[in-house]
């Protein structure tokens, strides 16, 4: 998009907690004490890769929310999980946001009972101008 000459902005979630736990596991999951020197060299090479993925992300232009954006592309990956916890977040499917489309976005393993539950998810995803999907599932 910058190589096009447009101006980029990250949309924060607020979940960054959750990428260091995705990074590394400070407690132990089931199974892990069973190959203590394993979830050690886990833990650092998740320590390191979280690192790296900080540094890169405060690289990136935060939106404020008092600038008005031409547009919001939501993407890409399995932004549309409403499995995990953190995809439930109506941001990820355009809350509040105007307008919108959607770029390579997946409900990965999600199915069409998974949503019921998130009525406003769903209302969200009804407004978006445009989708592009990463891949095809019927839900």
């Amino acid at each position: 998009m910058e190589a096009w000459g447009h101006e980029v902005y990250f949309v924060s979630a607020g979940q960054e907690s959750f990428f260091k736990r995705e990074y590394c596991w400070f407690i132990p999951k089931r199974g892990n004490l069973k190959y203590p020197v394993k979830f050690i060299k886990r833990n650092l090479d998740g320590l390191k890769k979280y690192k790296l993925f900080a540094q890169d992300h405060k690289k990136l232009k935060t939106w404020d929310k008092k600038e008005k954006l031409d547009l919001f592309i939501l993407g890409s990956d399995e932004i549309w999980n409403v499995q995990r916890k953190i995809f439930q977040n109506p941001i990820y499917y355009g809350k509040d946001l105007s307008p919108v489309i959607s770029y390579a976005v997946s409900v990965g393993d999600s199915e069409g009972k998974d949503f019921l539950p998130f009525h406003e998810v769903t209302e969200c995803i009804r407004k978006i101008e445009f989708l592009s999907v990463r891949d095809e599932k019927k839900l």
